[in-house]
This record gives C-alpha cells, structure tokens and sequence, in this order.
C-alpha cells in the first residue's frame, strides 16, 4: 500500500450475520506511515441478487455463444467518511491511526445470502481510498443476512405426506415385473439441524438386484427474461441398502440430517428460488432408468414448536457474546437458539459458530469466490461433514 499501512473495514458484530431491518455497526481503520494526498475516504453499502450462465448453439461456423443475465439491486448506498474542507477538491492526511465508525441499517426486505454455481445473492460493505493520480486503496466486507422462513404459519409445514410410485424394466422384447417404492414422513416442514425419519419400502417383483436410498436434493431455479435453468444437487444422502430380485425391504428406524441450507423460496428474491425434494430413488442393476419417488418438503430458518419441543431446550455451543447476531426478535422464546455454520455446494459445514467474514483485496463483489453465507443450524443432531453434494 506504499504510504498507507492499514486500510480494513471490520464488524461489531464479529460473526458478520445480521438479519433484514438489524443495523450494521463498525469501523474502518486507517495507519497512515507518511503524508498522503487524497480526495476521500468513503464506504459503499450493497446489496443484489445476480444470475449468469451460458450456453453454446449450433455447429462449425454457426457456433455461437449465448448468454443469460439477470439483476437485483435491494440496496446501494455511498456514504463519505472523511472529505476535503469545503471548497476544497484534496486533502492531505497526516501520519497516524484512524477510526470512522459507520452504521447502516439493512431493509427490511432483504433476502437471505445464498452462493450458487450460476447465482447468488450477496451483501458487502466496499471501503475506498480515493488518492488522485494513482491507484485506490480498497477494501471489501462481505456479511450474511438471514431472512428466516418461520415454519409456524405454514399449515403445509405441518402436515404429512406420502410419494409412491412404480416402474416396470424391459429387456429385449420381455418385461419383468414392476418395482413398486413408497415412503412417508409426519411433518413437511423442517430446519437445519432436524432429523428426517426415514419410513420407506421398496418391492422389487423384477428380475434384477436393486440399490436403494435417500437423498435430499436442493433443486434451484435461475430466472433471467429469457430462459430458465434449474440446477438439482443431492446436499445429503444415506448409505445404499440392495433389494434382491423378487425380495422388499421395509425401511424403517433410521434418519438423515438436514444440513445448514437457505430456506425454501429465498423470500424477496425473484430471479432465484430454492425448493427441497425428499427422494427415495432406487437404481435397478443394468441399463434402467432409476425409479425416483418425490416429496417435497420445506426448510426454514425457525423450527415448528412441536419440533423444538421435542428435541427440548437444546443449547448451542458456548462461544463467547460477540460470536452471534443478537436475537433482534426474530425467535420466538419457546424455540432454543441455533448456531451458524456454512454449506454449498462446493463448501461443507464448516465449525457451528465460527465467523466466516472472507475479504476480497481485488475489491470486486461478485467474483469472489471465498465468501460463504452461514445460515441456522440447530444442534440436535450430529451432522455428516464427509459428504460431498452432486449435482444432476
């Protein structure tokens, strides 16, 4: 940085998780080694959604590529921190430490964070060092926004459901008989953290061997004014049972957890939504098509009452009072307080607590590709951090 030793923007709030209509409080600090002219110091508060992908159509000199874009901007806002006497287009800056404070408050409208392979949603705090005739001094903090989907007021989140369906295999000109699978759950509505019992059975009346499971697939939807793409990606899954040609199996007793994930709909953004599939899927030995059993189901950020009450009054990990958002009255006191931890696609849980605050020294808020949003996780049960998603 030359003359400027120190250029960081930090949070009050160390976790960098807020929720929609909290205050950002915080500070810039600035070490200066030698005198440096300057035009001023300021700070940019964003907030967007954006989708990018691409596709190629046609063939040898007909190829051409294709491009499909969208854009939400919630917020933007440029505030100064420090400006040249009025009159005054420079100013030079002494030697020494100092410190702006900064509050903004987030709207609240605003949507949760989310990182997907072709879009995201993303919030940051951009501080500049405007120096004439050379380059900038910036820095760049991103943080989480938590628009929690509270289950309660759902009447489907209570409710349970039951998929079924069948398939029958053909080889050559002979059908065998057909695989038959079902599978139910009590309630539809679930938060991170919450165990999905599992009550399926598969009867296998073909002429092969078939590997079973359960999966919970994140099935996103990209929207831009031309196309839209949705993206399939099993976030959790369990081990393989095989069912023997002619056998069932009636599986029963076990159960899957769901891992730290945004919630259903995205609420307030409307070129992504997020929805969740509860899937039995059975893969018959040999050139078949599985047999994919659905239902969707309802992730939130605050959990059913019936819910907490039976897992109990859970405590989350103890890491000292700076670690989390305060409440901001957004769980109800009957409900335990969860932690925060991370999870994508190319990101697994990372440490329940642990702050997450990635810079990006290019200063560049969309390309970054270090940042993770974190997102409620109640600590009911052990979570599997092994497991890698896929998507199909």
């Amino acid at each position: 940085m030359g003359k400027v030793r120190a250029f960081t923007i930090s949070f009050a709030n160390t976790s960098g998780i807020f929720y929609p209509g909290q205050p950002v409080q915080g500070e810039v600090l600035v070490q200066v080694k030698d005198e440096v002219k300057i035009r001023e110091i300021r700070l940019e508060f964003g907030g967007f959604a954006h989708v990018h992908w691409s596709e190629s159509h046609g063939s040898g000199k007909n190829r051409r590529t294709v491009h499909y874009s969208s854009r939400e901007e919630y917020f933007k806002v440029v505030v100064p921190c420090l400006s040249p006497p009025h009159g005054e287009e420079k100013m030079m800056l002494k030697p020494g430490e100092y410190r702006y404070p900064f509050q903004f408050q987030i709207p609240p409208s605003s949507p949760s964070s989310f990182e997907g392979g072709i879009g995201r949603v993303r919030y940051y705090v951009k501080g500049t060092m405007d120096k004439p005739w050379a380059f900038d001094v910036e820095d760049v903090r991103y943080f989480s926004v938590l628009n929690l989907l509270d289950l309660n007021p759902i009447p489907e989140a209570k409710q349970g459901q039951e998929g079924q369906d069948s398939k029958t295999l053909c080889c050559l000109c002979c059908a065998s008989g057909p695989i038959s699978g079902k599978h139910n759950i009590p309630v539809s509505g679930y938060v991170p953290g919450e165990a999905i019992q599992i009550n399926a059975e598969l009867i296998n009346h073909s002429n092969r061997n078939c590997e079973i499971w359960m999966e919970l697939v994140q099935s996103i939807r990209y929207i831009t004014a031309r196309k839209t793409r949705t993206v399939n990606t099993v976030v959790q899954k369990t081990t393989t049972r095989t069912v023997g040609k002619g056998d069932s199996d009636y599986w029963r007793g076990e159960q899957i957890t769901v891992p730290p994930l945004p919630s259903t709909g995205l609420h307030g953004c409307n070129i992504i939504d997020i929805m969740y599939l509860w899937v039995l899927v059975c893969d018959p030995a040999g050139p078949a098509i599985n047999l994919r059993v659905n239902i969707p189901i309802i992730i939130g950020g605050i959990p059913l009452v019936s819910a907490a009450q039976l897992y109990g009054n859970v405590n989350p990990m103890n890491t000292g009072t700076s670690a989390f958002p305060s409440p901001f009255q957004v769980f109800p006191e009957n409900v335990p307080q969860p932690v925060y931890a991370s999870f994508s696609t190319g990101n697994h849980l990372q440490n329940p607590g642990q702050a997450d605050n990635s810079v990006a020294p290019s200063g560049d808020n969309q390309q970054d590709d270090t940042f993770t949003p974190q997102y409620p996780y109640y600590n009911w049960n052990t979570y599997d951090t092994n497991f890698k998603p896929t998507s199909f």
